[in-house]
């Protein structure tokens, strides 16, 4: 049924490594608002369509919160997993979006059935690409140190390619990932 390569549990320990990493980065730094230190207030999350070996703490978002009275303001690190308040994992949303230079309403329904994705949610995404993403500021400046070499295509499949992100590689993905930490924040 799906032609669409899935990674296995080692690139997703990967992903919560990589956060683990910027959450104790973002703590030893202190609030970015008062300087005090920041505790840990962490939350668990649901991503939808993980395999089920993976351990319960994937699901945890790293959050930090400021000890300072007075302060107390939430600080979120930098997440490979997770993309804002999305249900799905960021590199699905990648992944899911990225056309290979067809037309995105014909793979809808095809890759709705491949990622176990509603319809609904991949045209949601599909905007958000086309619509809100590509008309930000973090986009205008990004785009232009991004190659132009690859013509018309989607959003998706032009970050895939300018990163180098044909298979599950964890550098590649990484540097994408951490590129849309940057419009996250």
């Amino acid at each position: 049924m799906s032609h669409i390569q899935l990674p296995d549990s080692s690139f997703y320990l990967f992903l919560l490594s990589n956060d683990k990493d910027a959450a104790f980065k973002v703590k030893a730094e202190g609030c970015c608002f008062c300087g005090g230190q920041l505790d840990f207030a962490t939350y668990q999350r649901k991503p939808r369509h993980t395999p089920t070996d993976l351990p319960e703490n994937f699901n945890t978002v790293f959050s930090l919160c400021c000890r300072q009275e007075g302060c107390r303001k939430r600080t979120p690190p930098p997440s490979l997993r997770f993309f804002g308040r999305r249900v799905y994992l960021l590199f699905i949303l990648i992944k899911a979006c990225s056309d290979g230079g067809r037309s995105p309403e014909g793979l809808i329904f095809k890759n709705a059935l491949a990622w176990g994705v509603s319809r609904q949610a991949l045209r949601s995404w599909y905007k958000f690409w086309r619509v809100t993403f590509s008309n930000s500021g973090f986009w205008r400046v990004s785009k232009g140190i991004l190659p132009t070499s690859f013509g018309e295509i989607s959003i998706p499949e032009l970050l895939l390619k300018s990163f180098g992100c044909g298979s599950y590689l964890d550098e590649p993905w990484r540097k994408l990932l951490q590129f849309l930490c940057a419009y996250n924040h």
